[in-house]
């Protein structure tokens, strides 16, 4: 099982109650095709760089979901 996969099959919405929620978009798979194999992976690479320099104060987050409550 390739790395992104395992990581994206353990991720689950976190459901916000002031808001609808979203449904998660699907690509067809002709269109998964036609994408270029070498680009979808730089992209990812990219992307996977970002979220690691990202810091996010998780105790800060659930402070505030206390507060909304």
């Amino acid at each position: 099982m390739p790395h992104h996969s395992f990581q994206i099959s353990h991720l689950a919405l976190t459901k916000i109650e002031s808001e609808e929620p979203e449904e998660l978009p699907t690509i067809p798979p002709e269109e998964l095709q036609a994408l270029n194999k070498e680009d979808t992976l730089f992209e990812i690479s990219v992307l996977e760089e970002k979220l690691g320099k990202m810091k996010p104060n998780m105790a800060a987050i659930a402070e505030y979901r206390k507060k909304v409550r």
